[in-house]
């Protein structure tokens, strides 16, 4: 997949601006003095990792003797329009200082001479669709005129069939809604099981209630398993574990996932004669289906889960109130 990147440098110095070399991967995309501020765009192709790395030189003794400025700051460092925090996952390592030992620090400030790098894995959403194998949907598979894909939240863990969004939709918009959510998925299966629905069956609109990002399909063993980071799976996936506590931010774990995402909708969107809908019910990851809205889909309304409103018998998912709440939203966008 093809990936599109931004980084933003600020120069700041009284004299002598720096020298740097950007390298993105093996391609270098600037080269030389950086007299004034630039944003810099670029491509990567690699799925399961990013790496960008940052060369700094032009800390002369003069320039500290005289006690002149001479600073790079990475502003901004973005994939597909995810931010890919530099400041936190950027290491700068002096190197050729005349005047102070080597060392290296977390941040996205270079002042001295060396090498900043940001080296981050990335977590594609390539999924197998369990659609036919797997047992309990809320509704059999056959056509539909709205089929709805999610987890826990969309097949209705501890509440009736009735009292699930997709049934109170449907009996809102008084047509055939059906309910495909399946308990701990994750939104590979998620997008997966859509797109092997709308390859099989007929509908009008396809509803996607996306979950955590952090969850993830992995397939070891000739055995797929639906995991997250407080799984009980630590030893199956102590890899996935790390990655995942040390890169848990929400924009990067989606920043990975963003063109196959838009892909699958696409790909969706020519099978069906309606929409593609899609939301989530956590906040942060609603503002980063905000940045990469497209024509190709549409963003429905947050799906709330108030406090003030009662929860399903666990106290955990959402109620039927959440759900009449949801339904009510979507119906508007339905209609239009």
């Amino acid at each position: 997949m093809k990936h599109a990147g931004k980084i933003t440098l600020q120069t700041v110095y009284d004299s002598s601006p720096s020298v740097i070399t950007v390298t993105v991967g093996q391609e270098k995309i600037f080269d030389g003095v950086l007299e004034k501020d630039v944003t810099l765009d670029f491509e990567w192709h690699d799925d399961c990792r990013f790496r960008l790395h940052v060369s700094k030189t032009g800390k002369t003794m003069a320039v500290v003797k005289r006690e002149h400025r001479q600073e790079i700051v990475v502003e901004n460092l973005s994939l597909n329009g995810c931010n890919l925090h530099p400041e936190k996952f950027g290491q700068f390592k002096n190197i050729d200082n005349p005047f102070l030992a080597d060392s290296t620090i977390q941040t996205n400030r270079l002042d001295l001479n060396g090498e900043w790098t940001l080296d981050v894995p990335l977590f594609p959403l390539y999924g197998v669709p369990t659609l036919n194998d797997h047992k309990g949907f809320r509704d059999v598979l056959s056509d539909s005129d709205t089929a709805c894909f999610g987890c826990s939240f969309t097949f209705g863990s501890a509440i009736e069939k009735h009292q699930t969004w997709p049934a109170i939709l449907a009996s809102l918009v008084n047509n055939d809604v059906k309910n495909y959510g399946i308990g701990g998925s994750n939104n590979q299966e998620i997008v997966a099981n859509a797109y092997e629905y709308v390859s099989k069956h007929k509908t009008k609109n396809v509803i996607l209630l996306l979950c955590h990002f952090c969850r993830l399909q992995i397939l070891k063993g000739g055995r797929l398993y639906n995991w997250h980071p407080t799984s009980d799976m630590e030893d199956l996936f102590p890899e996935q574990l790390s990655k995942m506590i040390s890169h848990s931010e929400t924009s990067l774990l989606f920043a990975g996932q963003v063109p196959y995402f838009l892909n699958m909708i696409d790909s969706i969107n020519s099978k069906i004669s309606g929409n593609v809908y899609v939301s989530t019910y956590i906040e942060d990851h609603y503002q980063c289906l905000e940045k990469i809205k497209t024509k190709d889909f549409v963003l429905l309304p947050f799906y709330e889960m108030s406090k003030d409103v009662e929860f399903a018998s666990d106290n955990l998912h959402p109620g039927p109130e959440h759900n009449r709440l949801f339904a009510e939203s979507v119906v508007q966008y339905l209609n239009k």
